[in-house]
Parts: structure tokens; C-alpha cells; sequence
């Protein structure tokens, strides 16, 4: 809930906190049922700070929220708080589920429910694109799943698009002594078209992806690629954010100097 402003407003922010904690019991109270341990909080304060700051208490392994427009002061909508909490962290991997509105067909995949058969693990090249996989190797375990690595190479003259797939090799490997079964597959075009596209090919449960800053011709580049999948994909996505590689201190004083 947000911090107090005014006296004015002490009446509204203790209304907002008693509808939030009997919302929490509603929760929890579900979930117990199905065997989850559960712990409730409410906070004060900014939303996206707060959440970091749960995560960083309870040392969450992820964090999990929905993209859904929600009225009044207490809301999560993606292109604010999700956005900030992506932005924020680069230790915990966020699983993103887009919320559906209830007039629109639920999507259709042979993992639906709570069940995770096809996991879509986009790749371009660097070692970052691949730091998700530890969780894609637990979760692919856990639920008996299929791993899909995708390599997508803008449309250009093949001659002028290289991909390193030595990291690939190393993370396929890894996944067979893991005795997780997995894929790998190349297109070229879009690769926010060919990710979607793939996405419902194989029925895809989860996107796993790093959202990192790349150049070259195979990039996923956070802020348009990673923004225009969380707005667009139905499938759940589990995002882990690496930041970029500082830059060498010397060559950045030799570019400034005369």
C-alpha cells in the first residue's frame, strides 16, 4: 500500500492494508489447500521496491508476477512495477504470467494447468543468453519437461551471420548428463515473429530467456525485444536480467583523450 502523504489520508491507506490482508488469507488459504507452504506481508511503501526488498528478506529464488492492469492505489501493471523489478535485479529470475482478460479464449498448450511439458530457451550466441539455464535445468527436471533452444538470425546474407554455438554445445551437454531431453532449432526473421511463432509450434509452456544488450545480427535486446514478448506472448515467461559487461577503464580514456 503507498506510504501516508497526509493525515487526511490515514482512513484510506488502513482501508487499502485490511482489504489487501484479507485478500493475502483468501490466497494463502487456497494455496494451502493444495499442500504450499505460505507466509503473507503487506508493505508501505513504493510497490517495486517493496517487492525487491521481500525478495531480499525471504531469500526468494524467484519472483512471480502477473501483467494486469488494476485499479486504484494498489496495483501491478506491467510497464511500471514489473518493468522496475526487471530493471532492478539481475540475481533473481522473474516469472512473468500474462493475465488474460476473461472474455478472451484461454490458451491452448499441452502443458496447461500446473503441468510444464515444453520449455522455449532463446539463444543468440553469448554465454548471458544462457544464464537462465540453471532454473530452465531444475524446473525441466521437476516437471519432466522438454527443453527447446531457438537461434533466431535476422534476415540477412547468410555469409554475414555467425553464431557461436560453443556455449550451446556445453549447455546441451549439460542437459544430457542432467537426463533432461532437449532440441535445438534455427530460424531467420523477426525474432519477436519467429519466437512467437516457435512458441506456438511447440505448445510452449515457459520462456526462459536473459534480457541482456547485444549488437550484431542475433540479438535480444531488452526494452524490444523482451518488452514486446511480455506484451504480446500468452505463454508464461521466466526472465533473468544480466547486466552489460563494463567497459574496458583504458579504453574509455584513450577515446576522451586530445
Amino acid at each position: 500500500v503507498p506510504p501516508l502523504s497526509d493525515a487526511d489520508s490515514v482512513t484510506l491507506i488502513r482501508g487499502l492494508r485490511s482489504e489487501a490482508e484479507r485478500y493475502l488469507r483468501e490466497m494463502s488459504a487456497r494455496l494451502r489447500t493444495d499442500g504450499a507452504r505460505v507466509t503473507t506481508s503487506v508493505s508501505t511503501g513504493e510497490p517495486h521496491q517493496a517487492i525487491l526488498d521481500a525478495a531480499s528478506q525471504s531469500g526468494a529464488s524467484i519472483i512471480a508476477m502477473s501483467t494486469h492492469g488494476r485499479s486504484g492505489l494498489a496495483r501491478m501493471v506491467y510497464g511500471s512495477v514489473t518493468e522496475k523489478v526487471l530493471l532492478s535485479t539481475s540475481e533473481v529470475p522473474l516469472l512473468v504470467f500474462r493475465s488474460i482478460p476473461a472474455e478472451s479464449p484461454a490458451p491452448s498448450a499441452a502443458g496447461a494447468g500446473n503441468r510444464i511439458a515444453n520449455i522455449l530457451v532463446p539463444y543468440d550466441g553469448s554465454e548471458e543468453s544462457l544464464a537462465i539455464l540453471p532454473w530452465v535445468e531444475r524446473l525441466a527436471q521437476r516437471f519432466g519437461a522438454r527443453v527447446v533452444f531457438l537461434t533466431v538470425t535476422e534476415d540477412v546474407p547468410q555469409s554475414l551471420v555467425t553464431v557461436d554455438e560453443t556455449g550451446l554445445d556445453a549447455a546441451c551437454a549439460r542437459l544430457t548428463a542432467a537426463s533432461v531431453p532437449h532440441t535445438r532449432l534455427v530460424r531467420r526473421g523477426d525474432p519477436v515473429g519467429e519466437i512467437l511463432d516457435v512458441c506456438a509450434e511447440i505448445s510452449a509452456d515457459l520462456l526462459a530467456m536473459t534480457t541482456h544488450w547485444r549488437s550484431g545480427f542475433t540479438r535480444f535486446v531488452l526494452g524490444s525485444v523482451t518488452d514486446a514478448l511480455v506484451r504480446r506472448a500468452t505463454v508464461t515467461m521466466l526472465l533473468l536480467r544480466c547486466k552489460p559487461k563494463p567497459a574496458v577503464v583504458g579504453a574509455r580514456s584513450e577515446a576522451a583523450s586530445p
